[in-house]
């Protein structure tokens, strides 16, 4: 039987009240969401005040923005001038924080570029020196060399169990060979090619005599030059 024209206007009616009501709905929805996901917290673990501030000064424009929008894109930008970090974590704590994980580089030497005094950190950076850095114990490394290139010297000499502790200087010549300087005053040329294995004979040399204040040429293949060096 088909609808009267009452009934069918009443059904429009209910219909257009469906309508309306539902778009309401989902407008107050999708402002509630909104709303509900801006960044309200961020939480930094690992740094020092100083840092913190410096963090907190850079993310100050994405606060009451909407956390699902920050991208990883974001934070390389705000820590790309940080060289002095080895990494760095960012974890979004839904609905309205960001957890931030500090891990600083470790000082592993001193050197001087340009009239300035840096420190090399392990991650292969110079960085300016600052106060808040204890370089007192750390060794110098001469001569313009590549980051890279020392910190292969460095793994090899801690594979093989050397004390880098004990050295005291580091000297990098143009021939793309190293000198080593330790606490006992013991000079270590190194040859230019196959370091590996001269480190082990070199470790070896040290460990089987009480040497001090000695020069230890190591250039030549297959040759041992000890001289004293007073």
């Amino acid at each position: 039987m088909p609808l009267s024209i009452s009934k069918k206007f009443k059904f429009f009616i209910y219909f257009l009240i469906f309508v309306f009501v539902s778009t309401i709905f989902n407008y107050d929805l999708v402002n509630y969401k909104s709303e509900f996901f801006l960044l309200k917290n961020v939480k930094i673990f690992g740094a020092n005040k100083n840092l913190e501030n410096k963090i907190n000064e850079k993310i100050q424009p994405f606060l009451n923005q909407s956390i699902i929008n920050i991208k990883k894109n974001d934070f390389e930008i705000i820590f790309e001038n940080f060289n002095f970090l080895d990494s760095y974590s960012v974890f979004k704590k839904y609905p309205s924080s960001i957890h931030i994980k500090i891990k600083y580089t470790t000082p592993i030497a001193t050197t001087i570029t340009n009239g300035k005094k840096f420190y090399l950190g392990s991650n292969g950076n110079l960085i300016n020196i600052s106060e808040e850095i204890d370089y007192s114990n750390l060794p110098v490394i001469f001569g313009k060399f590549d980051p890279k290139n020392f910190l292969k010297l460095n793994d090899l000499l801690i594979s093989n169990d050397f004390k880098v502790s004990s050295v005291t200087e580091y000297y990098y010549f143009s021939s793309g060979r190293w000198d080593i300087k330790t606490k006992d005053d013991n000079l270590i040329k190194l040859p230019s090619k196959d370091i590996a294995n001269t480190i082990i004979l070199m470790k070896r040399i040290i460990k089987n005599n009480n040497f001090k204040k000695k020069i230890i040429d190591l250039r030549v293949p297959n040759q041992v030059i000890i001289n004293i060096n007073e």
